[in-house]
């Protein structure tokens, strides 16, 4: 052995430097980094916070709808369930009835369908398929 020569002990030039044994890998929740938690928080918080602005926009349409809120009874059975009252908001309009005389229809504005025929005398609420199928 020359003097030049490295000691066996001594670390090779470029080598490994890590302490013997496995190395400890885990890591605990504390040591996490806060920016993987403020993405995590986003992701998951941004999709719920889109939907509940859609849904308060549906139900301010529905206010503003041009179907009175008493007429929007869309299945003839006496009580406004939410749907009814969302959709009849958003969906349908009143016009003089073409089935009925002296009777308005509720329509669909996207199809102009008629869905139920409002009257003021009895009966006061009926629907068009039951109405077509009498003629």
């Amino acid at each position: 052995m020359k003097l030049s020569d490295p000691a066996p002990s001594a670390p090779r030039p470029g080598g490994n430097s890590l302490p013997p044994g496995p190395p400890n890998i885990s890591r605990s929740a504390q040591s996490l980094p806060r920016r993987p938690k403020l993405l995590l928080t986003f992701i998951l918080f941004l999709p719920l916070a889109i939907f509940l602005m859609a849904g308060l926009r549906a139900v301010q349409l529905a206010q503003e709808g041009d179907l009175p809120a008493e007429l929007r009874d869309l299945n003839c059975d006496g009580k406004v369930s939410p749907a009814e009252w969302l959709r009849g908001g958003i969906d349908f309009r009143l016009r003089p009835s073409a089935l009925v005389s002296g009777c308005q229809d509720v329509y669909a504005v996207k199809t102009g369908q008629v869905l139920v025929v409002r009257c003021p005398q009895e009966p006061r609420c009926r629907r068009a398929a039951d109405l077509q199928r009498s003629r």
